[in-house]
């Protein structure tokens, strides 16, 4: 299994990198003066907006009652894909997580877990490199990529966070049927269905050669594959990909099936969410 530290900053849950085939989430993102950034999301039903300035931060509901969230500091919604559309709400748009803008300081990273309804926010410490992945779809349950060192070899495990107990799960959530398999690779796409009870993550080699000999102690050598995680009860299958599949392919879903393709490219392929079998089509 294989991902990267290019899990970058701003946030969404319901998209395909580079294309987008869920017209419910919408994101766009205006630069203002003075440092200050603005990024809207629709989540579901719900538009969300943070305002994110050098020493506070303000989130708003479009529709919603009262005055917008303020939260000191600088704070952003999360990308899983580095060019790609925002992610981080949950599919209902209820709650959202926001990443601090610096990133991981001082081998901790931070993490604004907002309450969307009540207008409320904790913060969420852990020790460590993490970046945002996904929500559960109940919102119980947040799922963070743990970077491993060495840093930017794309390294990662899913980890499971429990809102309830304000902890991390002590396993990662992996694919165990290849239990003990490295995981490293950059996430060029994503999609997932509309409920949220299925992400997946396509990745190709990281640049930096974890997949090679860029780094000692990551594994052999690898291909692209697709990471299925499975968000309402913390399980996942990484199914592996043809070598052809490389940047510029995209990933949508429609019913139960993740469809990966090319638009120049006649042949395309198709992975069933329920089992993860992989097939061959032509389009």
């Amino acid at each position: 299994m294989h991902l990267s530290r290019s899990t970058v900053l701003i946030a969404g849950a319901l998209v395909i990198a580079g294309c987008s085939s869920e017209p419910d989430r919408v994101i766009s993102v205006a630069e203002q003066p003075a440092a200050t950034t603005t990024a809207e999301l629709r989540a579901g039903s719900v538009g969300i907006r943070v305002q994110s300035a050098e020493t506070r931060t303000s989130v708003s509901v479009a529709g919603g009652a009262g005055r917008p969230l303020e939260v000191d500091g600088r704070w952003v919604l999360p990308r899983v894909v580095a060019d790609g559309p925002a992610d981080g709400a949950t599919p209902d748009g209820s709650r959202a997580v926001l990443a601090e803008a610096a990133g991981s300081r001082g081998g901790v990273s931070r993490f604004m877990v907002l309450d969307l309804k009540a207008m409320a926010s904790k913060l969420v410490e852990l020790p460590g490199d993490f970046t945002y992945d996904a929500w559960s779809p109940d919102g119980a349950v947040i799922y963070f990529i743990e970077h491993r060192p060495p840093a930017d070899s794309g390294k990662y495990v899913v980890r499971a966070y429990d809102r309830a107990s304000a902890a991390l799960r002590p396993d990662a959530v992996a694919d165990k049927r290849t239990s003990g398999e490295e995981m490293a690779g950059l996430p060029i796409a994503r999609a997932s269905t509309r409920d949220g009870r299925s992400v997946a993550t396509l990745y190709v080699p990281h640049p930096s050669g974890s997949h090679g000999d860029g780094h000692e102690g990551l594994g052999r050598p690898h291909g692209p594959f697709v990471h299925l995680l499975f968000a309402a009860d913390a399980t996942a299958l990484c199914v592996d990909l043809p070598a052809e599949v490389a940047r510029g392919w995209t990933v949508a879903v429609k019913g139960k099936v993740l469809h990966i393709s090319r638009p120049e490219v006649a042949r395309a392929y198709a992975i069933d969410l329920l089992s993860g079998e992989l097939t061959t089509t032509t389009r």
